[in-house]
């Protein structure tokens, strides 16, 4: 059975306009004012996905493992995490970020089977969305800005509509948000099964790949954005890969733009989508949480977590009292109070009236 990872990333290219050298001066010293003959950004953007085909996610997930471990080790990088988002392994290799990941994908080259890049963006003067409803016309950046945590489900209408040879496939997508888009009705009518993960790219392998993937093609993409320029960078980083990259363009004003812009203002609901068993994460700390974040999930408890969402095949998600309690399946998924204070936090939601999934908390040294 085909299994089908996607991820994707807003490619943001800015073009410099530089002011000219006044006829007579050096460039050696020409210094533009702040007025008047300062250079000045125009900005492009782009959607870009990335999607890999395997057939087997078991064979795969340790190859994953095997070839991680090999390259952190090859780069005398010590391993902090069971699986690596982009952002993660460039925290941790710095300037070695582009041959990590080419490694790891070169020694994942044989469990997959292909690798297709997509890529939307709009040479007209407007979108038009909510065309079912009080319908508006967005500028074509603004409509990237507002619809770019959408594109992992456009791009899997995309491949159904291009692999219709692949019965029943399992897409599994790195959690997303949209508003409702033809793409995604179609999904929903589908023989696809779909599984979204919170945090894919920390606990799910093949969207991790995915996000190495993008990762070099963010760093070294130049010139027009079109298939050519997306493919090369991981046909000349990731050589073993060459003969399995596909392009598809999204941006055309035919029936892919019909199929990315919501034609209603309503969000679509995934809660049937989202991978058991979720690990909801409670931890209110006494300080600033946005300061302390990034180093709690660096930290012994957040890792241990997210590895057992691994090893369950499952997704981690940090608690959020406005919706979670309505959402989670207190049979199926786990809350993980970091503290004493968390875990009373519980019990007080719990007097509200909710029912808890059973309490998961590793055991850390």
């Amino acid at each position: 059975m085909a299994v089908i990872g996607f991820d994707s990333i807003v490619l943001n290219r800015p073009i410099v306009e530089m002011p000219t050298v006044p006829e007579g001066i050096s460039p050696s010293v020409f210094k533009p004012t702040e007025v008047g003959s300062r250079g000045y950004e125009l900005v492009f953007k782009a959607m870009v996905g990335a999607s890999i085909r395997i057939e087997d996610e078991d064979k795969f997930r340790f190859s994953y493992e095997k070839a991680l471990s090999n390259a952190l080790t090859k780069f005398r990088i010590p391993q902090k995490k069971v699986i690596y988002k982009a952002a993660h392994l460039a925290k941790q290799s710095l300037h070695n970020v582009p041959d990590v990941a080419s490694d790891i994908l070169g020694q994942l080259g044989p469990t997959i089977d292909r690798i297709d890049i997509y890529c939307a963006y709009y040479n007209q003067p407007y979108v038009s969305v909510f065309g079912e409803a009080a319908g508006q016309r967005l500028l074509p950046i603004v409509f990237i800005e507002r619809n770019q945590n959408a594109f992992p489900h456009v791009c899997a209408w995309k491949y159904l509509m291009q692999y219709p040879q692949d019965a029943h496939p399992v897409f599994q997508l790195d959690h997303f948000t949209s508003k409702v888009t033809p793409a995604w009705r179609v999904l929903e009518k589908s023989d696809a099964k779909l599984q979204v993960f919170f945090s894919g790219g920390e606990c799910n392998p093949l969207i991790a790949a995915s996000d190495l993937v993008l990762r070099l093609i963010e760093l070294f993409q130049h010139g027009t954005v079109d298939g050519r320029s997306l493919l090369s960078p991981i046909e000349d980083h990731v050589q073993p890969l060459r003969d399995k990259l596909r392009f598809h363009n999204l941006g055309g004003r035919g029936e892919d733009q019909h199929h990315t812009a919501p034609v209603v203002n309503l969000d679509v609901d995934l809660t049937n989508y989202v991978k058991k068993p979720t690990y909801y994460i409670v931890w209110n700390p006494r300080g600033d949480r946005t300061t302390l974040k990034p180093a709690f999930e660096w930290g012994a408890f957040y890792n241990a977590i997210i590895a057992e969402a691994a090893r369950t095949k499952g997704c981690v998600k940090h608690f959020d009292p406005e919706v979670d309690a309505l959402r989670w399946s207190p049979s199926q998924d786990f809350v993980s109070p970091f503290s004493k204070e968390d875990r009373a936090y519980l019990n007080q939601i719990k007097n509200l009236g909710h029912d808890i999934p059973a309490i998961f908390r590793p055991r850390v040294t």
